[in-house]
Parts: structure tokens; sequence; C-alpha cells
């Protein structure tokens, strides 16, 4: 739960998370994106806290405006 934030500095794209994001847990957790569900090819940042602020750099290749969900996933 809580507040997530797409972020541009420099041309680059980062999925920040908030004061008031929290996780319950899981194993290997990646940050996705998606449309109704994750997108498996958004699926390449391992979550680094399970709460808090923390920061995540998005590949070049992946255009986050084309989707509308950030998703924290396990496979």
């Amino acid at each position: 739960s809580g507040t997530v934030q797409l972020v541009t500095e420099d041309g680059k794209y980062y999925v920040r998370m908030t004061e008031n994001f929290t996780f319950d847990g899981a194993p290997l957790p990646i940050v996705a994106l998606g449309n109704k569900g994750y997108k498996k090819e958004t699926a390449t940042v391992k979550l680094k806290s399970n709460k808090g602020v923390s920061e995540y750099l998005l590949p070049s290749a992946i255009q986050p405006t084309d989707y509308s969900h950030v998703v924290i996933w396990c496979e």
C-alpha cells in the first residue's frame, strides 16, 4: 500500500516509493509495470525495501507511460 510516483530526471524514468509505502513481504519481490496485471517484460528491478522511500531506475527499453500501474511481483 502507499503512494508510488513516476519521476523523470535527465531523460531517465524512475519509480519512486514514497514515505507511506509498505509491502507485507514475499520472496524475491520485483518492481514491474502493467495494465490490468503485470507485464513480465517490465519486471526487471528488485524491490530494495519493504517500507518507506526507495527509487528504481527503469531500463531505457521500457516506456513507462505505456502502462497504468506499478506492480510488486513475485515469481
